[in-house]
């Protein structure tokens, strides 16, 4: 019988990483996480428990911005492939150094480990938020699109990405064994245990959400699974080296629909009153530079969540389809259903 491969990643204790853990646990994989101390593996060790394959989950623990720990880790582990979900996305209270610290100098070393260490395959996860500004909103974005990223998370997570293609493109060409690389650039990604829609179920419940811009811009979000599936998909596949993959779903839909459908699901009317873009941008701006200075933590609202509602954004996926096999089961009403069951049963609305 031929060995199940060995998949280490990092970024597991979050919303992606959970649902791919358990989807490679199933079908028998050897799983090694890369965590840091403090982080919540009990949901790992359950599985460990419950499993009744062979598979198994391994802990490491360290810490991204340490190439020390990482170097440790793979080495120990001997993976074939390197999944890294891993990097900061939220903090605007923080120097941009963070960002870069975390998501590209890390994923610099991640990437020169793997080389040196001769693992088959890395796939990092990056973002559609490298994209930054389209000329015509209305066209679904491709792969080649020029990259100039939407914020300081968009521009080190693209920025992550050359240091990955630079790092597995110039190995030694006479290696027998040289590490591949696969990126993929998920959209908004939503499904059970995502916390971070839970605020404006919660708004749109109590009918206090109000829409910035008339909602007519467009969204094109993905089902967890689906992405889990796609990660999967690419695992030492040929078609997928060397090789960078949008990851949405099937379907583009308003911001305005988004919300009609949030609020059906709850048996209630959509408030239909909106706030002008500038003047919601420029109170954001204001209560940002009041949290970073004297309270020190993450402002309730900011430009980044606020530009999630004024943003119109398509992606081209038939790269993914066609190469991949790429096929989404869940479109944004089941899913969206799906996500809102579980946060009933959770008595988080």
């Amino acid at each position: 019988m031929k060995r199940k491969q060995k998949i280490f990643i990092t970024g597991a204790t979050g919303f992606i990483g959970k649902h791919l853990v358990r989807k490679l646990i199933k079908q028998n994989y050897k799983i090694i996480l890369f965590v840091r101390k403090t982080s919540n593996i009990k949901p790992f060790t359950n599985l460990n428990s419950k499993s009744k394959t062979k598979s198994k989950i391994n802990i490491k623990y360290g810490n991204l911005t340490d190439k020390q720990s990482l170097t440790t880790a793979i080495s120990k582990s001997k993976p074939d492939i390197v999944i890294h979900l891993a990097g900061v996305i939220h903090p605007t209270a923080v120097d941009d150094s963070f960002y870069y610290n975390n998501n590209v100098h890390a994923t610099r070393h991640i990437a020169e480990i793997c080389v040196k260490k001769k693992v088959k395959q890395m796939i990092y996860c990056s973002s559609v938020t490298c994209y930054g500004k389209v000329h015509d909103e209305s066209i679904p974005i491709k792969e080649d699109y020029k990259c100039y990223g939407q914020n300081i998370y968009g521009k080190t997570k693209y920025l992550a990405e050359l240091e990955v293609q630079k790092v597995c493109e110039n190995q030694n060409t006479q290696t027998k064994t040289k590490t591949q690389y696969t990126i993929i650039r998920p959209a908004r990604v939503y499904g059970p245990e995502d916390y971070t829609l839970i605020p404006l179920f919660k708004l749109v419940k109590k009918r206090l959400f109000f829409s910035v811009g008339r909602g007519l811009s467009y969204m094109q979000p993905i089902y967890v699974d689906d992405l889990a599936d796609l990660f999967i998909s690419c695992m030492l596949n040929k078609k997928a080296y060397s090789q960078t993959y949008n990851a949405a779903g099937e379907d583009a839909i308003t911001k305005k629909r988004f919300i009609s459908m949030i609020a059906k699901n709850l048996n209630i009317k959509p408030n239909k009153l909106y706030v002008p873009q500038n003047i919601a941008l420029f109170g954001a701006r204001i209560i940002e530079t009041i949290f970073k200075l004297f309270i020190k933590k993450e402002p309730l609202v900011s430009r980044k969540k606020l530009k999630f509602f004024i943003m119109s954004r398509k992606y081209n996926i038939d790269k993914a389809k066609q190469e991949l096999n790429f096929k989404p089961k869940y479109d944004i009403q089941k899913g969206l259903d799906n996500m809102m069951t579980w946060c009933k049963e959770n008595n988080l609305l």
